[in-house]
Formats: C-alpha cells, sequence, structure tokens
C-alpha cells in the first residue's frame, strides 16, 4: 500500500507525539542507564499499566489516546534498551 502524502503528515504527526513523550518520559524518569536497569517484565509491567489506565468506564477517547502514547513511547524505550543490552554483549566477545 502506498500512502498519500496527507496521510503520511498526518502519521508523522503521530510519531512526533511520541517523541515528545519518550523525551519527557526521559526528562522525569532519566535516559539510557536507568532504563538499562529495567527487566523485560519491569517493560511489560510499565506498559500494561498504561494500557489499563487507557480503559476508563465509560470509554474517554482522549485518555485512550494519551495512554496509547505513552505506551508507544514506553515500546520505543524497551526497544531502545534491549538494543544497547544486545551490543554490550556482542562488544564484550
Amino acid at each position: 500500500m502506498i500512502l498519500q502524502t496527507e496521510d503520511k503528515l498526518y502519521y508523522l504527526g503521530i510519531y512526533d507525539e511520541v517523541i515528545r513523550e519518550r523525551l519527557a518520559q526521559m526528562e522525569e524518569w532519566g535516559g539510557p542507564d536507568a532504563d538499562d536497569s529495567n527487566t523485560k517484565l519491569d517493560w511489560v509491567a510499565y506498559i500494561t499499566k498504561h494500557v489499563g489506565k487507557a480503559l476508563t468506564n465509560p470509554v474517554d477517547i482522549e485518555v485512550f489516546r494519551y495512554q496509547m502514547i505513552r505506551v508507544a513511547a514506553l515500546a520505543i524505550a524497551a526497544i531502545a534498551s534491549v538494543d544497547r543490552q544486545k551490543k554490550q554483549r556482542e562488544c564484550l566477545r
């Protein structure tokens, strides 16, 4: 599927929101050093916590959307942490 320019701009706007959220998380909780102290279970717990916060009753679409941005930012943090740890292991070989 080929995305039209307006669709690409729409998604870029969402990605921008996720990156801004990630930067805010890094400011609040620390950067890579803090992230790398988390286990895989920690990351799943953080993400699950925010998925749970998204499920208000009745559904509040703004809360849902905000929490999904936070989930995406946390997923990026987890992926980056795993990549750094993998790179460290490879350097030790």
